[in-house]
């Protein structure tokens, strides 16, 4: 069996230590030079995505921002107002809870139901169109 002295063990380390910074180096200059947010890619996706998903989308988080951001607004209409009804303002706070929350549940259930495997059967049909062609 041979002996390999420690010191050419410790000396390939060393290499293999710095051929991985300078790829990581290299890389991470590349990676600065990448562009970036091209809208083709943007449009390539929305194509699979779907008109009708995407407007969905769209809605349910229009609707979860609005009702997230609106009790603020109507607790300061309620400590404002001179006799202010309690059960009015209650209720209208519960019933922007609750709009925020189907908002929000909507919002995931459209994610993971409709637009993820639709986009994702298009996407791979695409693929097996391009693959057996």
């Amino acid at each position: 069996m041979l002996s390999v002295p420690s010191r050419s063990k410790n000396s390939n380390n060393n290499i293999f230590r710095l051929s991985a910074q300078l790829r990581a180096r290299d890389e991470a200059a590349a990676d600065l030079n990448r562009k970036t947010g091209d809208f083709s890619l943007y449009k390539y996706y929305i194509g699979f995505l779907g008109i009708g998903n995407l407007f969905l989308s769209g809605s349910l988080t229009g609707i979860c921002a609005v009702f997230v951001t609106l009790p603020q607004y109507w607790l300061k209409l309620w400590t404002e107002s001179e006799n202010g009804s309690t059960a009015f303002y209650a209720s209208g706070l519960f019933l922007m809870a609750f709009l925020s929350w189907f908002g929000t549940s909507a919002q995931v259930w459209s994610t993971l139901t409709r637009m993820s495997p639709h986009s994702g059967l298009r996407f791979h049909q695409r693929l097996l169109d391009l693959v057996m062609g």
